[in-house]
């Protein structure tokens, strides 16, 4: 019975972390101590999972690692295979894409050794997010469609629905706007089937985008601010970030410097508190191009003198280098450490 409910653990992470989070605790105290290795590894897989569910990069990072090892060891390539793709959503969040593309190559051939369709479907979906955030649209919405054709063999409608929701804004993006409503309409339908406030907060997100293009600012707004609201309600404060970021990227393309400039501002001081680095990167190469078109030069070379300085250090974290809190170094190592070791 523990057995089962170690391998199902994890799962549950995403909707109540602190309660998963006890209950691992309190299987790993109670395993034997002559219990098999593989045992505690799914504990420790399932407080990895709180880690990202919670955005604790550390606890993710450092449960993960020891998941890693001990599921190499013992030969157990379902539970490596877990852990490397939650290892991917960790490498995203301290803001190191190679590693993750890295580790996500990894997985995919571990996933398709074993025939995981579902579990190859979601790591296309976070190799094409780690393609979006580089601005490489072909390489994204490729990725995207091909996870989206898995989910649909397989009648996952909430996976469908979020890779519907993810096409919407590659296509509102190259202005192909009839096209991404269609995405965001199928999203909608899907949603009402599944049990999904995450994809829903992720489509009013998706539906402000495109409002912001058609130039339709006063619904654009209210929509990005509900969809705030519920990936706050969530504790998903990365991926609120992040959408703040795209706004603001969404705004300066269109012309409206002034209010792209007040919301990345407000954004990068956020995200940089919580230490995610390659956002904080991001926003200020997009507030450095804000800058040059205003014809502020200085401006736009100390934001991307900020830009290389948070890139660095999202790099001195990979290579686990001492950094200032929130020190995710020692983490960062174990981690990079694991994955060397398989």
């Amino acid at each position: 019975m523990v057995t089962a409910e170690l391998k199902a653990l994890h799962v549950e992470a995403g909707t109540r972390p602190e309660a998963v989070e006890a209950r691992a605790r309190e299987l790993l105290a109670e395993l034997p101590a002559d219990a098999p290795p593989w045992m505690s590894a799914w504990a420790w897989l399932a407080l990895g999972a709180c880690g990202l569910a919670r955005t604790d990069v550390r606890l993710a990072l450092e449960s993960l690692a020891t998941a890693t090892e001990s599921f190499g060891a013992a030969h157990d390539d379902e539970g490596l295979l877990a852990s490397l793709v939650l290892l991917v959503n960790a490498w995203v969040l301290v803001g190191d894409r190679p590693e993750a593309r890295l580790t996500a190559g990894r997985a995919l051939r571990l996933a398709r050794r074993l025939g995981a369709k579902a579990t190859e479907a979601r790591l296309l979906v976070n190799l094409a997010y780690t393609h979006g955030e580089d601005d490489d649209a072909i390489s994204y919405e490729m990725l995207t469609q091909q996870a989206l054709d898995i989910f649909t063999t397989l009648g996952d409608q909430r996976a469908m629905a979020h890779c519907h929701v993810n096409l919407g804004g590659a296509l509102t993006r190259s202005k192909q706007w009839s096209d991404a409503r269609q995405h965001y309409d199928r999203a909608e339908r899907l949603c009402r089937n599944a049990d999904s406030p995450y994809i829903e907060a992720l489509l009013w997100a998706g539906r402000g985008g495109l409002a912001v293009a058609l130039g339709d600012w006063e619904t654009a707004l209210g929509m990005y601010a509900e969809s705030n609201r519920r990936l706050t309600a969530q504790g998903r404060d990365y991926q609120r970030l992040r959408q703040e970021w795209l706004l603001g990227r969404d705004l300066l393309a269109l012309g409206e410097v002034d209010l792209a400039a007040s919301r990345l501002t407000m954004m990068v001081a956020e995200a940089a508190v919580a230490g995610y680095d390659g956002l904080v990167a991001s926003a200020h190469e997009t507030l450095a191009t804000l800058r040059s078109t205003q014809g502020d030069t200085n401006q736009a070379a100390i934001h991307q003198g900020c830009a290389e300085e948070a890139r660095a250090a999202a790099s001195a974290r990979s290579a686990g280098a001492e950094l200032a809190p929130p020190d995710l170094s020692a983490a960062v190592a174990r981690a990079r450490g694991a994955l060397s070791g398989l």
